[in-house]
């Protein structure tokens, strides 16, 4: 039988690091609403025993034992477990970690974080299993006594980030993932992630990475078959929709919020970016969820 987990709604104040158990007292329950929402934080959600669906943005996938899904800052999200799944819900912030050394930083930009149309997966394997299932413990312990354990925390997240990182297999960046163009290819992609409200030209992300234009756009095409103007663009559609799905925002009130002062020009951009205009999005979008869950 599968019961519905959401996590809960907002605090009024931002926790810089929450690690909680799953389906289990006083951590995260399975008979919490079912609401999609976002956040501002890094979200781990690692599945140790059971199964169920997570619905990320427009996107629906299987969850399953032993794999860790990594939700990025913004993404529409919600989860529904099977009854008896158990795991663990790791929340930090990026000021938690945005001015301690650099180790940690290169571990949370290398890609896992940065896929902002879709989450993450990585294969736990079982003879990793056990070691973070005890730093995850130890975290546990250690977040009652935030502050004051800020530095403990800060070391246990590094070890199991390391220990993710090491599993983790960089499927979208092909073979290319330990070259110079890989590099360049998920810096330009954390500057999107950045700056795509700001809707910047090419011409600013490549003077931020110390590259001609043109050369950006022939690296980041040869890495992921796409221009950089194609990835700025699906970035901001991507936020389009989920304001259009989640918020039930009109096509003026998203054109607003993304900075589109002309209404038609908006309209177009949508289409030409999205393949359908934003009227048939949104009635595809209702038909879909309505049919679902």
């Amino acid at each position: 039988m599968l019961t519905d987990i959401a996590k809960p709604r907002p605090e009024t104040r931002l926790v810089p690091l929450s690690v909680k158990l799953l389906n289990a007292p006083g951590g995260i329950q399975a008979d919490q609403c079912n609401i999609c929402h976002r956040h501002s934080s890094f979200e781990i959600i690692w599945i140790t025993s059971g199964s169920g669906r997570l619905k990320v943005d427009m996107n629906e996938i299987d969850v399953t034992s032993g794999k860790a899904y990594c939700i990025t800052p913004g993404q529409m999200h919600a989860l529904r477990i099977v009854s008896g799944t158990a795991g663990y819900v790791i929340s930090f912030t990026n000021e938690f970690i945005s001015h301690q050394d650099a180790t940690l930083l290169s571990i949370y930009e290398n890609g896992f974080f940065y896929f902002a149309h879709h989450p993450s997966i990585i294969s736990i394997s079982h003879e990793k299993q056990s070691f973070m299932r005890e730093t995850i413990d130890r975290m546990l312990k250690e977040v009652e006594n935030f502050p004051l354990s800020r530095e403990v925390l800060y070391s246990l997240l590094k070890i199991f980030l390391l220990d993710l990182t090491r599993q983790f297999e960089k499927k979208e960046v092909t073979k290319l993932a330990n070259s110079r163009n890989a590099d360049l290819m998920s810096r330009f992609l954390i500057l999107v992630e950045k700056y795509y409200l700001q809707r910047k030209p090419v011409l600013f992300y490549a003077e931020q990475l110390h590259v001609t234009p043109n050369y950006l756009n022939e690296i980041v095409k040869r890495v992921s078959g796409f221009t950089a103007s194609h990835h700025i663009h699906q970035r901001i559609i991507i936020e389009a929709k989920r304001q259009a799905a989640f918020a039930l925002g009109t096509m003026k009130e998203v054109a607003l919020n993304l900075g589109f002062e002309d209404f038609a020009h908006f309209s177009r951009f949508f289409k030409k970016n999205a393949g359908m205009n934003f009227t048939e999005f949104k009635h595809e979008v209702n038909t879909k969820f309505e049919s679902s869950w």
